[in-house]
């Protein structure tokens, strides 16, 4: 089931993506993926956490290293989480 928590990819400290994976806990999610970026603070890492290791959920997150805009070439917070497996794909030129 999709949640939508944010109106935007780029996410600061979005109160609403905490939520939305507490939401998932509670109704039982199996999967949680992540397609956003941006800075996510400690109470979201936690939640991640608690899915992950409390209710064997599995989180996926988009990687986005190529948007050097955001990041400077990093990969992107929530994606370099303990608990989150990182995805990312690439262009034949890029590769």
């Amino acid at each position: 089931m999709p949640i939508r928590c944010t109106d935007s990819p780029i996410v600061l400290m979005d109160l609403n993506i905490q939520k939305a994976i507490e939401y998932a806990i509670k109704i039982k999610a199996h999967v949680i993926s992540m397609s956003l970026g941006g800075i996510l603070d400690a109470d979201c890492e936690r939640a991640i956490d608690r899915a992950v290791l409390d209710h064997n959920i599995i989180v996926v997150a988009a990687a986005w290293q190529l948007a050097n805009w955001v990041t400077n070439n990093n990969v992107l917070e929530q994606a370099s989480f303990t608990n989150v497996v990182a995805v990312a794909g690439s262009t034949y030129a890029l590769a």
